[in-house]
């Protein structure tokens, strides 16, 4: 039987390493390899810092994880930016579908992408459910796309409540951030389509060329309806201030019935292998200092 395109990418870290897996799947994407001795190049920095500061220093295990990164949060005065925590288990057996309200929010605390937004627990398909979430907790994140932060995460499953105010998933916002600044940002809307809109725009809030669309990401030039500079700007300082003690991190929000609530911190952005406009990978590239980072 064929393999897939994560178990390739677990046998290559296994047999490889990492320094190694992660260039070759760097050229790969951009038909050139990283310039580890000298990276300039956000994508470039995701890889070396992948294999140094993510993997030796516990503060980004720690706030990687999207169970622990809660209290970390609380105690740095951020806890009423949290969406309310409903329950949280070591492994779906232990899931208490009986007591879980209509709507919530399934998410592994552990990697990207994992997510199951409940909007009717009546139409949900446990059985096929439970299928899913033990598929995940088998996922090694650090040994699909290199991302040792993931590493040493006890693995968990959350429930959160369900903040949308229909069935259709809220707007992303997401801020790049470098030692307290904002740098550029994007939304990602209409996750219910086949195609997510991406739009990508600078600190003054005006549109730049952020990705190619690519996959079930569409790139577009306007906002969604939903984006209002005024609130946008309010999320850019909280995003600011959550950001200030990481060289770089990308702070994830959510705006809805006017208030914000926190998503997740992300130091790795799709791995370092998410194709980025050569204007934003120089940019981003240029805002990260590391000489900031710890066990480097």
């Amino acid at each position: 039987m064929a393999m897939n395109r994560n178990a390739i990418r677990c046998m290559a870290y296994r047999l490889l390493g990492g320094k190694i897996a992660n260039s070759l799947f760097y050229f790969r994407q951009y038909h050139r390899f990283p310039r580890w001795n000298n990276p300039t190049l956000f994508n470039e920095k995701i890889q070396y810092l992948k294999c140094t500061a993510f993997k030796n220093d516990p503060t980004y295990t720690l706030c990687a994880d999207k169970y622990a990164v809660r209290e970390y949060l609380s105690s740095k005065g951020f806890d009423r930016f949290l969406i309310p925590l409903i329950s949280h288990y070591n492994h779906p057996d232990e899931i208490k579908w009986g007591v879980l309200p209509n709507r919530f929010v399934l998410k592994m605390n552990f990697g990207n992408g994992m997510n199951i937004i409940v909007n009717d627990k009546t139409q949900l398909d446990i059985t096929s459910t439970m299928s899913e979430l033990k598929k995940w907790m088998d996922v090694k994140s650090e040994l699909v796309s290199g991302e040792m932060q993931y590493a040493k995460i006890p693995k968990k499953i959350i429930v959160e409540e369900n903040i949308a105010t229909s069935d259709i998933a809220p707007v992303d916002y997401k801020f790049h951030c470098a030692s307290g600044k904002c740098i550029m940002g994007f939304t990602v809307s209409d996750r219910q389509a086949s195609e997510c809109r991406l739009y990508g725009f600078g600190r003054d809030l005006e549109p730049i060329p952020y990705e190619p669309s690519h996959g079930h990401f569409m790139s577009v030039s306007y906002p969604p309806v939903e984006f209002n500079k005024e609130d946008v700007i309010k999320m850019m300082n909280l995003a600011e201030t959550i950001s200030a003690p990481f060289p770089y991190v990308r702070v994830d929000l959510f705006h809805v019935n006017g208030n914000i609530y926190f998503s997740e911190l992300t130091f790795s952005e799709g791995g370092g292998f998410d194709r980025k406009t050569e204007y934003a990978d120089r940019l981003l590239g240029q805002s990260i200092d590391l000489s900031l980072y710890r066990s480097i």
